[in-house]
């Protein structure tokens, strides 16, 4: 939450845009110290505001485009990523009742929606696989790696090729 609902800044040619958004700001000139309100401030605008932590309550300095994104990210402002982190944790524990809630269920169900087998990406898996179909859970197919270099460089070891002797001058 914004602290204070005005700002004290001093015009320079960037802030001239002023004139044309209220009246009493019409007579102003380059080098001027106004106090206008916060919301005359574009979204983006590297003015330093003071802001108060939803959930800590400290105040803190900030730019008011940095404390734009933190609303618009989280819908609250953290002035920390401490303080973020703990809005999670207390949002899980609302919704779920604990705090490292992770639906292992929901994981298992996705992994079978996108890549066909609830186990995707298991290494345990892998190693199995290596073995039935090769013998040996550490297998490497060298011979298809030799062969693959050879076809795309003319030798059977990439650090024969000119590439490799110039990269490493």
């Amino acid at each position: 939450m914004i602290v204070n609902n005005e700002i004290e800044i001093k015009i320079n040619s960037r802030d001239f845009i002023l004139k044309t958004i209220d009246e009493k700001y019409n007579f102003i000139n380059i080098g001027d110290i106004l106090k206008i309100p916060i919301e005359y401030l574009s979204k983006n605008s590297h003015r330093i505001i003071c802001a108060t932590c939803d959930i800590c309550g400290k105040t803190k300095n900030i730019k008011y485009y940095k404390y734009n994104e933190n609303i618009k990210k989280y819908n609250y402002f953290s002035c920390s990523v401490k303080c973020a982190t703990e809005k999670r944790k207390s949002t899980k524990k609302e919704k779920y009742g604990d705090e490292n809630y992770n639906n292992p269920s929901k994981n298992k169900l996705t992994k079978k929606e996108k890549y066909g087998d609830e186990n995707y990406n298991n290494p345990s898996k892998n190693k199995l696989t290596k073995k039935e179909k090769y013998g040996d859970e550490n297998y490497i197919n060298l011979d298809k790696m030799r062969q693959t270099t050879l076809n795309k460089y003319g030798v059977d070891s990439y650090s024969k090729t000119i590439e490799w002797k110039t990269s490493t001058k």
